[in-house]
């Protein structure tokens, strides 16, 4: 009898075990993209922009402030968080900008704004991972950047380049050649969520057929459309 009580119990503490380890689930990475109500974060944005056919280049200092303030079912169901960009100069005087939504799907984190809807990483988060980021929109969509239309999202293809503990790289594009450049990277802390960001979108005619061969300026020189933008995280909630 009391071995039978003993199988029993070895058998309830299994079974325990194994619905406790199904109920916990794999780590799939939906920390690196933490949503809720009343989350902040606060970046330092230093940005180059090239206009008037490179003649012009405009250099910004300033702060975002992103904010979480609200959230809504979306038309399949799925939760939407609505949330607040606001830029300052100072870190002190905040001016509202612009306000878009931010998504957490079993398989995607995503993030709208402009009318361009991104998927900005997907689970579970595996090294050398590919996906089509961009396939919401037609990434040959031309943008205005100071009077001049560029087309910034041109041969991206997302892909993970380094997944450590704690710490998600994500290169969004890694493209060059004679007239165009576009790299773009982000990276992501467990717990945090996008903790920086780096893009070089450039365009030039220098180079191109039936111009002066200046392909091996760099792009600092011979950039005569798109902006180079560094994005860091300074703090958070």
């Amino acid at each position: 009898m009391k071995y039978s009580l003993f199988v029993m119990l070895i058998m309830f503490l299994a079974l325990v075990a194994c619905t406790e380890e199904k109920a916990i689930g794999p780590d799939l990475g939906y920390d690196f993209y933490p949503l809720q109500v009343g989350k902040y974060w606060i970046y330092q944005v230093d940005s180059i922009i090239y206009d008037d056919e490179g003649l012009k280049v405009d250099t910004v200092h300033l702060f975002f402030r992103e904010e979480i303030t609200d959230w809504r079912l979306n038309n399949i169901g799925d939760t939407a968080f609505v949330a607040e960009r606001f830029e300052s100069y100072d870190s002190v005087n905040w001016q509202i900008k612009e306000v878009f939504s931010l998504e957490r799907t079993r398989t995607q984190a995503l993030r709208n704004e402009n009318n361009l809807r991104f998927i900005k990483l997907i689970f579970p988060i595996n090294r050398n991972e590919r996906w089509d980021g961009n396939r919401f929109f037609d990434s040959s969509i031309e943008i205005p950047v100071a009077g001049e239309n560029i087309q910034p999202f041109l041969y991206w293809e997302y892909r993970y380049t380094n997944v450590e503990k704690g710490i998600v790289t994500v290169q969004l594009a890694d493209y060059e050649e004679n007239v165009n450049i576009r790299q773009a990277e982000e990276k992501y802390a467990e717990g945090i969520g996008l903790t920086e960001r780096t893009w070089v979108i450039l365009s030039t005619q220098c180079g191109g057929n039936g111009t002066l061969d200046c392909g091996d300026l760099p792009w600092a020189e011979k950039a005569e459309r798109g902006f180079i933008i560094h994005q860091r995280l300074v703090a958070h909630n």
